[in-house]
């Protein structure tokens, strides 16, 4: 039973596609659709969909703490296309909820901080804190901000530079927990 509270995926995608209906300026409204666009395949597992959102050469870069994931720094359409079908197919949520978004737009890109829910096998948590079992999966809630640049002629992501807070939480978790969370059980 998980005990972190935090919104499920469509509780997320509920208040971004109000936010949207909301921003006056038409390329951050476009900017914020892309983004959902993208996180909500993330969310359903389709990687058609996530991949339809971003350019060849898009950058991601994770910047984890000493608990939650090595960093990551890569960049080709080729790199996210087998990390996100590796996430999938382990049935993590490289798209999860999150809580307490602030959305910033600016001419080339947008930016979001809030509290997210991962799930992260106990074999990437190290450090004093985490102590996991390597075998198990943990629910993790952590502050993060993410910086998303974009190409405004095409439309797409450019990148995703994610900086993850240290844990407010870290507990073990379940298949079950993780498609109640993505909005797919009970």
């Amino acid at each position: 039973m998980t005990t972190i509270h935090c919104s499920t995926a469509p509780e997320t995608r509920d208040r971004i596609e109000s936010l949207i209906k909301r921003i006056d300026d038409p390329r951050h409204r476009r900017m914020l659709e892309v983004w959902l666009k993208h996180w909500w395949g993330e969310v359903i597992y389709d990687l058609t969909m996530v991949m339809e959102t971003v350019t060849e050469d898009i950058v991601y870069r994770w910047h984890g703490t000493d608990q939650i994931g090595d960093g990551v720094d890569a960049s080709s359409a080729d790199f996210a296309r087998n990390m996100y079908q590796t996430q999938f197919d382990a049935e993590l949520m490289p798209g999860g909820p999150f809580d307490q978004e602030h959305f910033a737009f600016g001419e080339g890109g947008l930016t979001l901080e809030g509290i997210f829910v991962a799930v992260f096998p106990g074999a990437m948590l190290k450090g004093r804190s985490a102590q996991p079992d390597p075998e198990q999966l943990y629910l993790v809630q952590f502050p993060m901000v993410v910086t998303t640049p974009f190409d405004c002629d095409r439309w797409l992501m450019k990148g995703e530079i994610m900086y993850a807070g240290a844990p407010l939480n870290i507990e073990p978790t379940d298949a079950a927990a993780v498609r109640r969370l993505r909005g797919f059980g009970d």
